[in-house]
């Protein structure tokens, strides 16, 4: 093998290769270059100094083949062949690569836009190039580069430019610290830009940069930002930079006395130079802040700001007690304005509900007081559960999951519930004894989410009766993960939450609309197997009795499910089905009549039980729930019937994988 590998790597075999690569045949160009990509990856090459110049000459030459096939080839052998050339050639490749971007010929320019960013990604992942070699071809490239910021003929260049410098600074920000005032310079003066896209990407190249900057240039930029804050009539352009700032760099903290309460000025004014953009990124660099600073001397004036937003819906008047349903709105019941006049398409003030959302959830994340969240901002969240625009919904539903994520952490602790949550196959008894993390904090907290409750589920339930599936995933995530905070919660409100559940398993994960059936599926189907197991008792299984009959009729509908992760999880669900139909450990008798649904439970499971080509996970899910069925219900069975469930799981004990 090393001989072949030896043969293979010869300076006559690269010949050989560099030869066919000039042939007019583009099949034998493409052949030869991807023969040699091949060894290039695989590390076996050595070069001479005269093959380097050669294999070197002749890839920069395939740049401008006409075949793009040939091109794409040639551009990604650069990436491998960077860490294998000494340095002459290396100087060589950017170069050429440098020229080629900033040359008029568009197709060059875009194939050694590639090449450069190949380069770069190479060296960052450590295929064989040193620091040394990063620093030197980083700094090279930035070098050609950063007059270009200032000095272009051609916008789709500076477009391109900014690109790579960002990916420079992202990868080396460090490392180019001799060109960081250049850059800083460079990039500041396309802040001013007309065009939208540069003032955009260098937003996000100097957002890269803000870590590595020292001191003085940081403050400097501040003074700038601070500065025409103040006097621009363009604030949107610097209010977008300080929150991407905000987001990747800590080192705005001495800066928040001066630019919080401006950002809450601009928010909050009412007057025109404010429009909903402004508004969006104002919100959105307070998020970014609360991320990352500690905030706590404005966090009441910032969810004072976020409450007033989320209800920001300047173009529809919509009566405080009138339900608005994922757009199954009335269209005659108005405001009176015009089709002519306004637009939904012409509404952007959705974006500012959302960005006072994810605001919120940025506060709620890092919080210490729950207790102020539940008290100003659950109640207000909790009516706005109506929202009318889907994407806002849907944030409003991740903002409160976010809060009961974090009520379970004072419960429980993050790890530890964890494990609890994920230990879900054969859970019976939830009355474990789990300390609270912080007792006092975490029982008041929880008594004002209890207090909730009611509220929640009258708006969550509205929801899910005339809302689209994306709507009702998020509504069943949202039962989830309260189920899972408060056990037996929803004890009390199985007269409303059932229907909603057996409405929704009626979807067919196999027809047109299938992909979004089946993940409601598997979301109620989740929420159902919670709504068992976390109860606050089993004196409490009484109160499923009543809806054990419907909802058994729909577990076993999506027990045969075509969709494997529904059929699976539908299964998990029959087992705690079945220890509520007939508690078998429990000291009470069953009132339930569980008798004329042993056979359809039996034909479902036997039925998956002994199939074939099904998927893995729902033979293990199906041999599992056969044990359940046998323990409980095992006496009710003919002699035949449980023969040959007893069969078919000596079977699979003969089975090394399902063994």
């Amino acid at each position: 093998i090393n001989i072949k590998m030896e043969q293979r790597s010869s300076p006559q075999q690269i010949a050989t290769l560099l030869d066919k690569m000039t042939s007019s045949d583009k099949d034998f160009r493409f052949m030869a270059t991807n023969d040699l990509m091949g060894e290039l990856q695989k590390g076996s090459i050595k070069l001479d100094d005269d093959s380097e110049k050669r294999v070197v000459k002749m890839l920069l030459k395939l740049l401008e083949d006409k075949n793009g096939e040939v091109q794409n080839l040639s551009v990604r052998c650069l990436g491998p062949l960077i860490t294998k050339v000494k340095d002459q050639q290396v100087d060589t490749i950017v170069t050429t690569l440098c020229d080629n971007l900033q040359g008029d010929k568009e197709q060059l320019r875009d194939i050694s836009s590639i090449g450069l960013k190949t380069v770069i990604a190479e060296l960052a992942g450590g295929s064989g190039g040193t620091a040394a070699r990063s620093a030197q071809v980083s700094q090279r490239i930035t070098s050609r580069l950063v007059t270009t910021l200032t000095d272009y003929k051609d916008i789709d260049v500076l477009l391109e430019v900014l690109d790579i410098i960002h990916d420079l600074i992202h990868r080396y920000g460090a490392l180019l610290s001799p060109y960081h005032l250049g850059l800083y310079s460079g990039l500041v003066m396309n802040l001013s830009s007309q065009r939208l896209a540069v003032r955009k990407r260098t937003i996000v190249a100097l957002s890269a940069l803000s870590p590595h900057m020292t001191h003085q240039l940081f403050d400097e930029l501040m003074t700038l930002i601070h500065r025409q804050l103040e006097i621009s009539k363009d604030r949107r352009t610097y209010v977008q930079c300080l929150g991407s700032i905000s987001r990747h760099s800590s080192r705005l903290r001495p800066f928040l006395p001066t630019f919080v309460p401006l950002l809450l000025r601009f928010a909050s004014s009412s007057d025109n130079e404010c429009d909903d953009e402004l508004r969006e990124q104002c919100l959105q660099s307070l998020e970014g802040m609360i991320r990352r600073h500690d905030m706590i001397d404005y966090i009441r004036d910032i969810i004072s700001l976020c409450l007033k937003y989320i209800e920001y819906d300047p173009n529809y008047n919509c009566d405080e007690d009138m339900e608005v349903n994922d757009g199954f709105r009335d269209d005659a019941a108005g405001d009176g304005t015009s089709e002519s006049d306004y637009s939904d398409e012409d509404d952007v003030s959705w974006k500012v509900r959302r960005a006072a959302i994810k605001c919120l959830d940025g506060i709620i994340a890092s919080i210490d007081d729950l207790n102020i969240i539940y008290e100003t901002v659950s109640p207000r969240l909790i009516s706005r559960f109506k929202e009318r625009e889907e994407n806002v919904k849907l944030d409003i539903f991740s903002t409160y999951i976010t809060l009961l994520k974090r009520t379970r952490s004072l419960q429980y602790g993050t790890s530890s519930f964890n494990q609890r949550r994920n230990n879900r196959s054969l859970i019976i008894d939830n009355t474990v004894d789990h300390s609270p993390v912080n007792t006092i904090l975490y029982e008041s907290t929880i008594l004002l989410l209890t207090n909730q409750i009611a509220s929640i589920v009258n708006a969550i339930n509205r929801q899910l009766l005339r809302s689209t599936p994306r709507i009702r995933c998020g509504c069943f995530q949202l039962f989830n993960e309260l189920v899972c905070t408060s056990s037996g919660c929803l004890d009390s409100h199985l007269s409303l939450i059932i229907p909603a559940i057996v409405n929704a398993l009626k979807g067919d994960s196999s027809t047109v609309d299938g992909g979004s059936n089946s993940s409601m599926n598997l979301n109620a189907l989740l929420f159902t197997h919670n709504l068992l197991i976390y109860r606050r008792s089993n004196s409490n299984l009484i109160l499923f009795h009543p809806h054990l009959d419907q909802l058994i009729t729909a577990v076993l509908n999506c027990v045969n499910d075509a969709f494997y992760k529904v059929s699976s999880e539908a299964l998990l669900v029959l087992q705690q089905l079945i220890r509520v139909m007939r508690p078998v450990d429990s000291v009470q008798t069953s009132q339930f009549h569980y008798k004329p649904f042993i056979q359809a439970i039996r034909v479902a499971v036997i039925g998956r039980l002994a199939a074939k080509d099904i998927d893995q996970e729902v033979k293990e899910r199906a041999i599992t729930t056969t044990s359940q069925v046998l323990y409980n219900f095992g006496d009710e069975f003919t002699g035949d019937e449980l023969n040959s469930a007893l069969e078919i799981l000596v079977e699979r004990l003969n089975n090394e994988i399902t063994r």
